[in-house]
């Protein structure tokens, strides 16, 4: 087909002033700027859908992450050309929301001096959908053409957006009783849609290749739509070893790039065998990112990253900020800003090649590496805070990229929240907090980890002195893998009694009616803490709520051996209800049997209680897993 440009169609977004209609005076004008082919060939363009040429816009910034390039609305039928810069090696994105009839379609292409011209998007007869896609493309001139025949593009929008990192695939939480997270787990939770690119593990042994874990591919459909898979590289070698690693990833058709994991000021000594290493590795794979996982001041890493600055290679910050007791003290965290302000000093530009990676360690863990620590402040309201301030901090203005840290250990309602903040901020460009104005610091009970003794609870002791606060040194970061000291050493001591369960209540205040809500706690048999077993316990709600049994979970994890504890795994428990709120409080009842009207498990049995937490609760995309 022949494109005719059509810069001044009447449907076309270019427009001259007002002028007389044609055949009163229009001809004769239409005569005087160029004449009467001119007008023939207006007229033909039009008639036939021909090329329209829009003017360029001026990049508006949404955010530190989101610059707009190009948008519009109505697009007719014939071909839009649009004309963007890209102003940097890196990701854009394009979404086209089109309506179709019978024999209607939409196609979107892209060509750059890199590769040419590509069809990113195609939409088919009678649909009414919003499609998009992602692009890594290389900085210059992006010419974008959207051919519309018998349809409506009801916007259009080209935008800048940082590189959108999963870590990793395939992979399971500790907590069996959330189930994998599979590929239709990400799919139908949003998070494939909003990221783009994903990361599997990769090994190196005895000179072979190989990733962890089976069924490891990812699905091509996903990649066709310009997003990436890449291979962690996991154990830093070094010499030869390190570079025929590196490079035989970087060299593979089934990987567009690899994270190189970590490099801290401890390895010193090797940092010029790996600068020169990962130089020529670069050299000899230019278009397939590297990213270089840090861990360390930017002083004492100086002598890494600054030599590196001319490679194109990506610098990941590890930025794992744990919840603060108060929401004054978790405001005055800078979330890595400084951090990355420090790096700027002797490499300008050294933000535009940064990757927050973000800490999303929480719920379950096998080690110390929760950083939900008190059950009294939000951890949503902490990563939503997170991410506001990265994406608005003036000083990470373009910032590279943004992560989670590690799905393995991201609990399964957090891994959801992980796929929304990611469109809110780094697709959508928003600044202002998707959490709205919900408090940090959660209001619905009191002294939820017994730090004050019984202050806010009433006890139903089953007999008498078979329930009391107790303290265990190191339990909370040795047993449940709280990343602090000192915090869940508390706990209430129930003792079974085969008569009638123990019972502990307390008011559940300030719930909004219409809202869902999760109550959580930890539980862990205080004499055989080293025995696989799901603890008998329940949480009962009275008043004008609905529980959502699809939502319950009661299921233990494996801690990790400590000298503190026996040296032997542990094996606490995570408990879950989930209900919904019709009125603004509510009775909260926790008890040792499982069964109100007898016990189902051992009489004698001597449970640690603590980490009681209600918050607002975010409800899966399709209920069940």
């Amino acid at each position: 087909m022949i494109k005719v440009d059509c810069d001044e169609c009447v449907s076309g977004p270019r427009r001259e002033p007002p002028q007389p209609p044609l055949g009163k005076g229009g001809l004769h004008w239409s005569l005087a700027k160029g004449g009467l082919l001119f007008v023939v060939a207006l007229l033909a363009a039009c008639a036939t859908g021909g090329a329209v040429t829009h003017d360029r816009q001026a990049p508006r910034v949404l955010n530190n992450f989101v610059t707009e390039l190009a948008a519009a609305e109505g697009l007719g039928d014939g071909t839009h050309r649009f004309v963007v810069e890209n102003p940097r090696t890196g990701w854009m994105f394009f979404r086209s929301e089109a309506a179709t009839d019978r024999s209607g379609s939409v196609e979107v292409s892209i060509s750059a001096h890199d590769i040419g011209e590509k069809v990113i998007l195609e939409q088919g007869p009678h649909a009414l959908r919003t499609l998009e896609s992602m692009q890594r493309l290389k900085k210059g001139p992006v010419t974008v053409e959207v051919e519309v025949r018998n349809a409506e593009v009801r916007r259009f929008e080209v935008r800048l957006i940082p590189a959108i990192l999963y870590d990793h695939w395939p992979t399971s939480n500790k907590l069996e009783a959330y189930g994998e997270y599979s590929w239709e787990f990400l799919e139908r939770e949003g998070l494939l849609a909003s990221m783009n690119t994903v990361s599997s593990w990769a090994h190196w042994v005895d000179g072979k290749f190989d990733f962890d874990g089976e069924n490891s591919d990812v699905p091509r459909p996903w990649l066709v739509t310009g997003r990436h898979r890449i291979g962690i590289c996991s154990g830093l070698q070094t010499g030869e070893t390190a570079y025929r690693f590196w490079s035989t990833a970087l060299s593979r058709d089934d990987l567009d790039g690899v994270i190189i994991d970590e490099f801290y000021p401890k390895l010193s000594k090797h940092f010029p065998d790996w600068v020169k290493t990962l130089k020529r590795v670069t050299a000899e794979q230019p278009d397939k990112p590297v990213y270089l996982y840090l861990a360390g001041g930017a002083k004492d890493l100086r002598p890494f990253v600054e030599p590196l600055a001319d490679t194109g290679a990506y610098f990941v910050l590890e930025v794992y900020t744990d919840e603060k007791r108060t929401e004054k003290e978790m405001l005055e965290d800078s979330f890595g800003v400084n951090w990355t302000k420090s790096f700027e000093e002797y490499f300008p530009g050294f933000t535009e090649r940064c990757v927050h990676a973000i800490g999303f360690m929480s719920g379950a863990a096998s080690g110390k590496d929760s950083g939900d620590i008190y059950p009294g402040a939000s951890y949503k309201v902490l990563k939503d805070v997170q991410f506001q301030r990265i994406a608005t901090d003036p000083a990470l203005r373009g910032l590279g990229g943004v992560g989670n840290y590690n799905s393995i250990y991201i609990d399964e309602e957090y891994m959801r929240w992980y796929g929304r903040l990611l469109r809110h901020y780094c697709i959508e460009g928003n600044t202002e907090r998707l959490t709205g104005d919900d408090p940090y610091e959660l209001p619905h009970i009191a002294n939820p980890d017994f730090e004050t003794g019984l202050d806010g609870w009433t006890i139903e002791p089953a007999e008498p002195e078979s329930i009391e606060v107790r303290h265990a040194k190191g339990y909370g970061i040795h047993v449940q893998g709280r990343h602090k000291k000192e915090v869940g050493d508390h706990y209430l001591w129930m003792k079974r009694s085969a008569e009638k369960p123990n019972v502990i209540t307390q008011e559940i205040r300030d719930l909004e009616p219409g809202r869902h809500y999760s109550v959580r706690f930890y539980t862990t048999d205080l004499k055989n803490m080293h025995e696989h077993q799901v603890h008998h316990v329940y949480a009962y709600l009275q008043g004008d709520v609905r529980e959502v049994p699809s939502e319950t979970i009661h299921d233990a994890w494996i801690h990790a051996p400590t000298a503190a504890f026996g040296n032997k795994k542990t094996f606490p428990n995570y408990h879950r209800i989930v209900f919904r709120a019709n009125a603004t409080t509510a009775k909260l009842r926790i008890t040792d049997w499982r069964w109100v009207s007898l016990p189902t498990a051992p009489v004698g049995q001597e449970l640690m209680l603590n980490f009681i937490q209600v918050e607002p609760y975010l409800m899966p995309a399709v209920r069940g897993r």
